[in-house]
């Protein structure tokens, strides 16, 4: 029985085809599309004078910060998935229904094209709205959501679709034992609080490289390492529509993958975000296992076996 899971967006792009050899972080350049999850340029827009001259005046002039407490509050905010911890309504009532799945409603601040947008989710659809902010007051337009059912998350979803709508108040704020809170207490006077999880880009400040790894149900003692367990791997590669067009040998992974647990039920294929960890490497060939951080993004496909 094969189950497949529906995403936000369409899977654009051919992605990695990985070398058929024991280290799949190893690849051909050909074969390698890099993307990003966030459309922010991370690329350094400054240019020098044309006569690279530096007069005493430019060198004790103190810097000057011209971003507004807005674009501070953006440029905060867009580090961080957001992810539930607390819900209450105007009476300081516990909303149960959000509460029961606290750990899979989530919210993301993106910009696009120079447009800011929400992102979040009870853990089926996907909504997305446009927001405007001033001070900490922020606007919400209406929002747009993908069509999936899903059963008994309906109600639950349509209430924080509701929530999120109008006109809303944020408070964030950062402390070594809690890390990031963000409070936001909505038009109709219910308080949301959301903790941060930093964003994989916001970690290792480098754009991600989209990957798709099928895994296999079954792991193996490593090669290396009898006394290590290894998922057995092979790289997927799909082409501008989305359609699956060939896939490479299977090799050992003996790495990890942020967000991504392992079910011995299921072969699956992956949608990951791979980082380098060593900025001075710009050539992603034979590079070590070690060069790199990957990122669950979705299960594209899972499949289970007898």
């Amino acid at each position: 029985m094969t189950s497949v899971y529906k995403v936000f967006g369409v899977l654009v792009g051919a992605a990695l085809g990985i070398s058929a050899c024991s280290d799949p972080a190893q690849s051909s350049d050909s074969n390698v599309e890099r993307s990003s999850i966030n459309d922010t340029d991370l690329s350094d827009d400054t240019i020098a004078p044309a006569d690279n001259t530096t007069t005493l005046a430019d060198e004790q002039a103190p810097s000057v910060d011209n971003s507004s407490a807005e674009d501070k509050l953006i440029d905060d905010l867009i580090q961080y998935r957001w992810i539930l911890v607390d819900a209450l309504s105007d009476e300081s009532q516990p909303l149960t229904s959000l509460l029961d799945i606290k750990n899979q409603v989530t919210a993301s601040f993106i910009q696009r094209q120079g447009k800011n947008s929400l992102i979040y989710s009870v853990g089926c659809n996907t909504m997305s709205a446009g927001y405007q902010l001033q001070g900490n007051e922020m606007t919400i337009d209406n929002s747009m959501s993908t069509k999936m059912s899903c059963a008994d998350l309906d109600l639950v979803e349509n209430r924080l679709n509701d929530l999120m709508q109008g006109v809303n108040q944020l408070e964030l704020t950062n402390d070594k034992d809690n890390g990031s809170i963000l409070t936001q207490i909505t038009d109709n006077g219910v308080t949301l609080q959301w903790r941060g999880k930093m964003t994989a880009k916001a970690k290792y400040g480098s754009r991600g490289e989209t990957i798709f790894w099928a895994i296999d149900a079954q792991t193996t003692p490593c090669t290396d390492n009898s006394a290590q367990v290894c998922l057995q791997v092979k790289p997927v590669v799909y082409d501008d529509q989305g359609i699956k067009v060939s896939e490479g040998e299977r090799v050992e992974f003996a790495g990890t993958i942020d967000g991504y647990e392992h079910s011995s039920e299921f072969d699956q294929v992956l949608r990951l975000h791979r980082y380098a960890l060593n900025a001075s490497n710009d050539s992603m060939q034979n590079a070590s296992d070690t060069n790199y951080a990957y990122v669950l993004d979705t299960i594209v496909e899972q499949t289970e076996v007898n």
